[in-house]
């Protein structure tokens, strides 16, 4: 099984989707939990959800997306 191994600012991005449940969380909410630029979160959530982690939904939400561990 390979690993991967995200980026600081992914990561800090999705502890910040964790952290909130099944719930959506907007971009703008993660930047000011995070404090980081609009950039750097936007970079993070594209990462995340091009490798499978998050799903974006109307508005600008993100959701985690549940990962089958085998």
């Amino acid at each position: 099984m390979e690993t991967i191994e995200l980026t600081k600012t992914a990561k800090r991005v999705l502890t910040v989707i964790d952290e909130t449940g099944p719930e959506s969380v907007n971009w703008n909410r993660i930047r000011e939990i995070t404090e980081m630029d609009h950039m750097s979160v936007v970079s993070g959530c594209l990462e995340l959800e091009l490798l499978g982690f998050i799903r974006q939904l109307p508005g600008k939400h993100f959701v985690r997306i549940p990962v089958a561990v085998q």
